[in-house]
C-alpha cells in the first residue's frame, strides 16, 4: 500500500525541496487534458520533454502520480491525493507574483446567480475602493462554489448549510416558489402552499440546490425525487414534466423558461444568501470584500427583490 502523501515521513516530505513549479505546472496539465499530447501542446513544449518532467517529479515524490492507458491518463490513488495540493500550490504562487508586482486579483465563486442585482454593484464598488484590485467572477457547480478546492477565495453561497472550514455572514434572506409544467393542474394558481405540491416527484439538484425533501417534515423518506447536477439540468426536467421544483424567487426572473411556470410559496422556509471565505489563510482583501457587500446588502434592505 502507498504511503499517505501527506504523512510524517512520506516522500512528498522528504522530497519537497527538490521539486519545482515546472514539475507541478506540467502534472497539472497532464492531469486536467487527461492527454500528455494534449498538456505538451498547451504548454508549447515536446512531449518527451514533458514525459522526463512527470518521471523527475514521481521519481522525487516516490510514488507514481500517472497511468498511461489505451484511452489516455488516469490519476493513480497518489495522483488524486496530489492533485487539489499541486492546484493550490500553483494558485498561491501565482498570487504571490502578482501581489508583489504591485497588482491583485480576488476570485469570487458563485452556484449560479450570486447575490443576485447585487453582485455588480458589490464588485464595482470594492473595484473602485481597491485600484488595482481585479475581481474575477466563477461559476462553480459545487456546493461551496471552488472555496473548498481553493479556485475561489471567497463567494456567494446559498441555503444553510455549513462546512467547518468556511466562516460566512446573511446578506439578505429570499423567498421560495414553486416551479411547475404550464400543463400542471395547479399552474393557475397565483399562489401555493408547501401541502398543495407535497405529492409530486420533487425535481432536485443535488450539487447546487437549495431544496430537498427535508423541507416536508413529514415525508418520511418516501418523497419520489428525480435527481439532477445543475441548474440547467433542474430546468429542463421541470420543462419535461417530471416533476415540480422548489427555488429561490430570483430564479423566476433570472431563469425565465418556456416550459415552467413560477408560482409563489406561501409557507414555505425562506432561503438565506450568504457571503463564505475560508477560516485558515483567508484572502488578505476578503475581509475588505464581506465588508462591502454587507454594506451594500444593508442599504438595499428595503428593496423588494432583497
Amino acid at each position: 500500500m502507498q504511503t499517505p502523501l501527506h504523512a510524517a515521513g512520506s516522500p512528498l516530505c522528504i522530497a519537497s525541496g527538490d521539486i519545482e513549479i515546472r514539475h507541478l505546472s506540467m502534472f497539472h496539465a497532464v492531469a486536467q487534458s487527461g492527454s500528455f499530447t494534449r498538456a505538451a501542446q498547451r504548454l508549447h513544449i515536446t512531449q518527451p520533454a514533458l514525459s522526463r518532467c512527470i518521471a523527475q517529479l514521481e521519481r522525487r515524490l516516490g510514488v507514481r502520480l500517472l497511468d498511461r492507458t489505451t484511452h489516455g491518463v488516469q490519476l493513480t490513488p497518489s495522483g488524486i491525493e496530489f492533485l487539489p495540493y499541486c492546484r493550490n500550490a500553483l494558485l498561491s504562487f501565482s498570487e504571490a507574483v502578482t501581489s508583489v508586482r504591485g497588482d491583485a486579483t480576488l476570485r469570487v465563486g458563485f452556484t449560479w446567480s450570486a447575490a443576485l442585482e447585487l453582485t455588480p454593484l458589490i464588485i464595482r464598488e470594492f473595484e473602485r475602493l481597491h485600484p488595482g484590485v481585479e475581481v474575477e467572477p466563477r461559476k462553480c457547480d459545487d456546493s461551496y462554489a471552488g472555496l473548498i478546492d481553493g479556485r475561489t477565495h471567497i463567494a456567494f453561497l446559498r441555503g444553510g448549510r455549513g462546512h467547518p472550514a468556511l466562516e460566512s455572514t446573511i446578506l439578505f434572506e429570499e423567498r421560495r416558489v414553486a416551479a411547475l409544467h404550464p400543463t400542471h393542474p395547479l399552474a393557475d394558481r397565483h399562489s401555493l402552499s408547501l401541502d398543495d405540491i407535497k405529492s409530486d416527484p420533487l425535481v432536485v439538484n443535488t450539487v447546487s440546490g437549495v431544496t430537498t425533501p427535508d423541507l416536508w417534515p413529514d415525508s418520511e423518506g418516501s418523497r419520489a425525487t428525480v435527481r439532477t447536477h445543475n441548474l440547467e439540468e433542474w430546468l429542463e426536467a421541470i420543462a419535461l414534466g417530471r416533476g415540480i421544483g422548489v427555488t429561490a424567487e430570483s430564479t423566476s426572473r433570472l431563469y425565465v423558461h418556456p416550459g415552467i411556470k413560477y408560482i409563489r410559496l406561501i409557507d414555505a422556509q425562506t432561503i438565506p444568501v450568504v457571503v463564505a471565505w475560508p477560516s485558515a489563510r483567508p484572502h488578505p482583501l476578503a475581509k475588505s470584500f464581506v465588508q462591502t457587500s454587507i454594506r451594500l446588502a444593508e442599504s438595499r434592505q428595503a428593496d423588494r427583490h432583497f
